[in-house]
């Protein structure tokens, strides 16, 4: 099960991030052959484009946030000790958990709304970008969880080291 769990969050994070990024370079070659050296933008490109970009910038957010390598403004947090660290990084992923879980039903369902809505040139109903949000959403709720998880494991062993 955690093979499973691992390989799909893996799909999603990498390798649809790898496609997304895929389409959003060749696009954008694609609108620079056709801009300069055609002399005729397209604007299917562009919309393309567009798409990958949103996509490719939420699936890398959440993957960032997975292996801890987001921008940070820790220089306050540095000056205390690990274990207020821990517990200063825990209740803020409690509060990003919290406000997700409470926010991810009504955007899953304004996304769903989107379908009536299409892109003017490719006719994509925008659910197909909205939908990278929820998904986002729950992959940072998924991370923020095992986030917490590890740093109560931590905790427990500071606690041991400071009884020893």
């Amino acid at each position: 099960m955690k093979k499973v769990y691992k390989a799909l969050i893996d799909f999603i994070e990498v390798h649809l991030s790898v496609i997304f990024f895929l389409l959003l370079f060749l696009s954008m070659i694609g609108q620079v052959f056709m801009r300069y050296v055609l002399n005729n933008p397209s604007p299917a490109l562009y919309e393309i484009s567009s798409y990958s970009f949103v996509w490719v910038t939420l699936l890398s957010a959440a993957y960032a946030k997975k292996l801890n390598k987001h921008i940070r403004f820790n220089i306050v947090i540095e000056k205390f000790s690990r274990k207020v660290q821990i517990i200063i990084e825990m209740i803020f992923d409690f509060i990003i958990i919290f406000t997700f879980v409470i926010s991810l039903y009504p955007v899953i369902s304004q996304a769903f709304w989107y379908k009536i809505i299409k892109s003017q040139v490719l006719q994509i109903p925008w659910t197909y970008l909205i939908i990278c949000l929820p998904l986002f959403m729950i992959l940072i709720i998924i991370h923020n969880i095992e986030g917490i998880v590890k740093n109560i494991n931590e905790l427990k062993k500071l606690k041991n080291l400071e009884e020893k």
